[in-house]
């Protein structure tokens, strides 16, 4: 590629790109203005330091001309001085699904580029912005999500790299004019039938306007503690969550009929009591004193479909070490033990009602969760069956 001197938005993207260029590099490349400006940035860094590099466009099909503009996608980028190039055609999947046409599209997307970066032992790196990031923490607060939704996008997740996620949008578009490049401005961006796409041109408008300038960048800020926070409460909780499961060929056995056997459980380290960081009595613990009484009428032939139900090998959970855990550990336990049993787009709610199950125990039904059944017996939170909610 021919060297000729950049631009300040260029090159400040540029340098973005070498901060964390660390081996071969797939540029996921839409032709937007922040694709484009990525795409110059990591074909300028993988020839200046001998890095393998190379550029995948997707075509989803939705629009008219999207073929047409996929081509001229590629010729720009081996303008740019890509030998390796790719046009995947995806087909997404028909409207209705949980995740709705948007979520559709970026799980088909996400699947090329990530199965192009990993044939290639690369990192796959990706234009997200500063604005692209304060919009997701939006989103996440009017979801009323979690921390780990406010969290964000992380700069490097896994294979996957956003080297501009720290500069604004408009820097973007102001290197693709330095360089000359035709920027395709996707119709859908715009679409007010997009929550994202409202947020993006009318409400952080708005907050600017009534609060002044700087909103994208204590949005970004909020995502980055957030995630902090959400790290450590996730490692927290993956180790609870090792504690408390219950293998299947223990929860399937005879003993687990037996509801004494499951209060031995309480005794798991690191789990309970006030003074342990995982636990905090508060009055939680009182469930596990309803267990003899309530499961009583759970355990050897006083609930013969219970078992006739279960799944088999699916592990179960242990109620009385999760009813003494702080509430940030335990649902998160939750929501994991449920998504790994085959509940798919958990909503707080239903995590709630199993959650009761542990902490509010007087002997109540089943939950039903999005595709699976989850009761208590004997002690432990199985999974019984499907679901049709």
């Amino acid at each position: 590629m021919a060297r000729k001197a950049l631009g300040p938005a260029t090159l400040e993207i540029v340098q973005a790109v070498r901060g964390h260029a660390t081996g071969a590099m797939v540029a996921a490349v839409s032709g937007g203005a922040d694709s484009l400006a990525l795409a110059h940035a990591v074909a300028h860094v993988g020839a200046e330091r001998d890095l393998p590099y190379a550029a995948v466009t997707v075509d989803h099909g939705l629009q008219d001309g999207s073929a047409e503009r996929a081509a001229t996608v590629a010729e720009q980028l081996r303008a740019m001085g890509y030998s390796d190039v790719v046009i995947e055609r995806v087909e997404v999947a028909p409207a209705g699904r949980p995740a709705g046409p948007e979520g559709d599209a970026r799980a088909a997307r996400y699947a090329v580029l990530d199965a192009a970066a990993a044939a290639r032992g690369a990192d796959l790196v990706l234009g997200h912005t500063l604005d692209d990031q304060a919009e997701t923490v939006l989103l996440g607060l009017l979801r009323g999500s979690g921390s780990r939704s406010l969290a964000g996008m992380a700069v490097r997740s896994g294979r996957r790299l956003r080297p501009l996620l720290w500069l604004r949008r408009d820097r973007t578009r102001t290197a693709c004019a330095e360089l000359g490049l035709q920027v395709w401005d996707d119709p859908h961006n715009s679409d007010p039938r997009f929550t994202r796409s409202r947020i993006r041109a009318r409400l952080l408008p708005l907050l600017a306007d009534e609060l002044g300038p700087g909103i994208p960048e204590a949005l970004a800020r909020t995502a980055d503690l957030a995630r902090a926070d959400a790290d450590l409460l996730d490692r927290l909780a993956g180790d609870l969550y090792a504690r408390v499961l219950i293998p299947s060929e223990v929860a399937n056995s005879p003993q687990d009929r037996d509801p004494r056997a499951t209060e031995r459980s309480a005794e798991l380290p690191g789990v309970l009591g006030s003074s342990g960081v995982l636990g905090s009595s508060g009055g939680l613990g009182s469930s596990k004193d309803r267990d003899s009484s309530a499961d009583a009428g759970r355990i050897a032939g006083a609930d013969p479909d219970a078992d006739a139900a279960r799944r088999p090998g699916q592990p179960a959970l242990s109620c009385a070490p999760l009813a003494d855990a702080d509430a940030a550990l335990r649902t998160r336990v939750i929501k994991r033990w449920l998504t790994d049993g085959g509940a798919a787009e958990v909503p707080y709610a239903h995590v709630r009602a199993v959650e009761a199950l542990i902490t509010d125990w007087h002997g109540q039904q089943e939950v039903q969760v999005r595709g699976i059944a989850v009761r208590r017996i004997a002690g432990e939170l199985r999974v019984v069956g499907k679901s049709g909610l």
